[in-house]
Order: C-alpha cells, then sequence, then structure tokens
C-alpha cells in the first residue's frame, strides 16, 4: 500500500504545507522525502499526522484502500488494451498517467504511463527501437531508477518497476541493484519470490544480451532461496546454466534437455516447448 501518496493527497486536500504537518513531529525534509520516494517513516510519525489533519484511522484506511484500487484498475486497463490490441486506449491511458503522476509525484504513475506506451508502440510498429524509446524517456527513466536506487523498503511495485525497465537499463546498475535487493530483509516467503522471479528475469535478460558471464554468479546468488516448493524455478535455474554452457563452448545438444519434459507430467504442456524455442533463438536455430 502506498502510504507516501495517501499523506500527501490527504494533506493537500486540508490545504495543509509540509512545514505544517510536520511541526514539532520531524523535520520537513522527513517528510518531503517520505512524499516524493516513500521513504520509511515511522507508524508515530504517520498517526501524529492524522491526529494533525484531523483524520481518523478507519478513514484513513478506506482512502488508501480507494487509492490501491485506483492502482489496480490502471493496471487491469493495461492487460485489457494489451490484450485487445487496442494501441490507441493504451496510449490515452499514458497520457491519463502522465497526469496523475504530475498531480502526485506518484511513480507508479510514472512507470505504469511508460510501460503502457511502450506497448502501444509494440502494437503499432514491426520493430520496437528499445534504443530510441530510451533517449525519448531518458528524464522518465532517471527518475524511476533514482528511485529504485534510494528506496530502503522493496515491495512488489519496486520489483515490478525493476523488471519493467530491465532492457533500458546498464548493467552495472542492474548488478547493484541486484545486490541492494539482496542486503534487504528477505524473512517473508513473499519477498523471497520476488527475488527468485527478478534474478531468474534479469538472468534471462542477460542471455539475451549476450552478457553470459554474468548468469551464474546471479543463478549461484538465487539458489539458498530455491526449495522443493519452488520446482518450475529450479528447472528455469538449470536450464539457464546449461543454456549459458552451451552457448560459451558454441556446442549444440538438444538431448542434455530431457528434464524439461518434467512439465508433462505437471500439466504445463507449453513450457517445455517455450523454453527449447528460446534456446534455439540464442543459438540461431
Amino acid at each position: 500500500m502506498d502510504h507516501s501518496a495517501t499523506i500527501k493527497k490527504l494533506r493537500i486536500n486540508k490545504n495543509i504545507t509540509q512545514q505544517q504537518l510536520c511541526q514539532d513531529i520531524c523535520s520537513r525534509s522527513t517528510l518531503a522525502t517520505f512524499e516524493t520516494k516513500g521513504n520509511y517513516l515511522s507508524a508515530e510519525f504517520l498517526f501524529r499526522f492524522l491526529d494533525r489533519m484531523n483524520i481518523r484511522v478507519d478513514e484513513y484506511l478506506l482512502c488508501l484502500n480507494t487509492h490501491e484500487t485506483e492502482k489496480n484498475l490502471a493496471i487491469e486497463a493495461i492487460k485489457t488494451a494489451r490484450i485487445q490490441k487496442d494501441g490507441e486506449r493504451l496510449l490515452h491511458l499514458a497520457n491519463d498517467f502522465k497526469n496523475n503522476y504530475q498531480k502526485t509525484k506518484d511513480i507508479f504513475w510514472l512507470c505504469y504511463a511508460f510501460k503502457a506506451e511502450e506497448i502501444a508502440i509494440h502494437l503499432n510498429e514491426k520493430v520496437f527501437d528499445y534504443r530510441q524509446y530510451k533517449e525519448q524517456h531518458q528524464e522518465e527513466l532517471t527518475l524511476m531508477t533514482n528511485y529504485l536506487m534510494k528506496v530502503n523498503h522493496w515491495n512488489e511495485f519496486e520489483f515490478n518497476l525493476l523488471g519493467n525497465l530491465m532492457q533500458y537499463l546498464p548493467t552495472s546498475y542492474i548488478k547493484i541493484i541486484l545486490q541492494k535487493i539482496l542486503e534487504n530483509d528477505q524473512s517473508s516467503s513473499k519477498t523471497q519470490e520476488l527475488i527468485i522471479k527478478l534474478f531468474l528475469n534479469a538472468s534471462i535478460h542477460f542471455v539475451e544480451a549476450e552478457l553470459l558471464e554474468i548468469v551464474p554468479d546471479i543463478l549461484k546468488q538465487v539458489e539458498p532461496l530455491l526449495s522443493v516448493e519452488h520446482l518450475h524455478w529450479q528447472i528455469l535455474s538449470r536450464f539457464l546454466k546449461d543454456l549459458c554452457h552451451e552457448l560459451k563452448l558454441g556446442k549444440t545438444d538438444q538431448n542434455q534437455y530431457e528434464y524439461l519434459t518434467i512439465y508433462s507430467s505437471m500439466g504445463h504442456h507449453g513450457y517445455h516447448q517455450t523454453l527449447l524455442n528460446f534456446r534455439n533463438r540464442q543459438l540461431g536455430i
């Protein structure tokens, strides 16, 4: 849940300045950083802010959940337009989200404005030029990457944001962010799953970028989080290792991927062929 955007929205609606809200509670810079970057804020400060704005906790939670519902609807709107291949609708959504960002400075809206426009161009053009799109949106990319570098507590949104930006980021930056993620709290199973998915997606990205020397280290970092409950991710991790080895040797042997047939017994028949198709593309077969 986005507490920072909700507090900012309530403060503006009450016509209260940052200085007025945080007087005798915390420094104005603490509140400003919380509102713009989502940095950690203690529960004590949060409750004192609500008290000063004369807002009950139940009223705050209702506003918070309404805000989250609006975001969920935004994501669903992008998914629906993508399925319907409605590029015009996606561009309209991107414009609305940009306006929301200008009003709230909530990085969520900037992220999904970026994504909606990207999908629209994918639909409208035969070949998508990542380099050109990056150049055209350098300011937005800088804002989003700065956010990721400074945010202290990673939740599902931050993982999704990095996943959306992966194609546009330099290798050095991705490696720094991955290390930063590992230094955060990994105690919850949800966080572990998000880390596993992100690191495996990062490995796929580096394979596609032909940066094979990076992949083994990334997979090694995520291995301690894999358990018997993560059979699919264990298989994907092994597949990526084998593919990197095959690419480095320059020799092809599809028989070494026999273990992928386990997907058929799991009821996921398409995974086997999807991974083999990915392998064949990387090998130029």
